[in-house]
């Protein structure tokens, strides 16, 4: 008895070919009615092999057969003499096959996630709490400045708006019109529903801030915590944003304008993406922003590299190319 790890029925042209993988390399069994596709069965056996060695924990026996490759003697049912016991354990070997592929469907997903996958995820939160919070908060000025206006107008940042209504302050002598209790609880209440969404992204970018630092230290001291997890999230992932020429990294987040330069030449192209809203391009001269850009873009680059193969801290040094090329 030899341990059998593998079954396969080959059809081609409405001819059914058998073959039997054993644990042994050398030893392989296999019967053909047409010896001219032996060789195409045997380079798909030896790719099947590797993945079953690898997945399948409790091998099926099976008697031991010969090699037949000639003429072959034919029971009445049709199937060989030799294959007869095979067909017999065909629904068993079927199910030890199916055992075998969810095992190793397990593993794949188990394997598959990482921790690019939650900063990925939580770049989609933060950007999906402003939307929502921006949605709400012009729902909240609208129906505020009915109220008060001169308050809606005198203070622009949002969350402080929000916070502001919060506190209830004395109506201003204005223009604004007399609301009933019930109106003003239900701004009350939509203000306290703008401000736990900030307090809810402000906790998420702490998070977000301290794991950056211990999965991508240089990129996070280069580009900042934001900055470098949307430049992740852009990418997929650190490894591809680690295999990105500078170039690429330099135009990530501007995909819309470079498309409609390439559909249009008159149309010009885009010098930066996400990295934009870094403080040393955001404060660098207008005439200068482009080489800064790809100064910045080269620096994030070599960073995210030496992040992604676990190499040393150089993010102070990387850092200061940029900041002498700000100047």
């Amino acid at each position: 008895m030899q341990k059998l790890l593998a079954y396969i029925v080959f059809r081609r042209r409405e001819t059914s070919f058998f073959a039997l993988l054993w644990k042994r390399e050398t030893n392989i069994v296999c019967y053909v009615k047409k010896q001219r596709f032996l060789p195409r069965i045997f380079r798909q056996m030896e790719t099947f092999r590797a993945w079953f060695i690898n997945t399948l924990s409790t091998p099926v026996e099976m008697p031991k057969l010969e090699h037949v490759t000639g003429t072959v003697e034919y029971q009445e049912g049709g199937l060989p003499k030799a294959l007869q016991s095979l067909n017999e354990r065909l629904p068993e070997l079927k199910k030890q096959i199916r055992i075998a592929s969810m095992k190793r469907a397990k593993e794949t997903i188990s394997e598959s996630a990482s921790a690019d996958d939650v900063i990925i995820d939580m770049v989609g939160t933060i950007s999906s709490l402003d939307k929502a919070a921006h949605g709400l908060v012009k729902r909240l000025r609208d129906g505020y400045a009915l109220y008060d206006p001169e308050l809606e107008h005198s203070i622009k940042d949002h969350e402080m708006f929000a916070n502001k209504v919060l506190e209830r302050p004395e109506r201003s002598k204005g223009m604004g019109g007399n609301l009933a209790q019930e109106d003003i609880d239900a701004l009350l209440d939509l203000a306290a529903t703008v401000q736990s969404l900030y307090a809810q992204r402000e906790r998420i970018k702490e998070y977000l801030d301290k794991r950056m630092k211990d999965i991508a230290p240089n990129t996070t001291y280069v580009a900042g915590a934001m900055i470098g997890a949307q430049l992740i999230a852009l990418a997929k992932s650190l490894r591809r944003l680690a295999m990105m020429p500078a170039g690429t990294v330099q135009l990530l987040g501007a995909e819309t304008a470079l498309f409609r330069h390439l559909r249009n030449r008159n149309a010009r192209p885009p010098k930066h993406g996400i990295i934009f809203n870094h403080p040393l391009l955001q404060k660098a001269p207008f005439k200068r922003r482009g080489k800064v850009a790809t100064t910045l873009a080269d620096q994030i680059s070599i960073a995210a590299r030496v992040d992604f193969f676990k190499g040393e801290f150089v993010g102070d040094t990387l850092r200061k190319k940029v900041e002498e090329v700000a100047k």
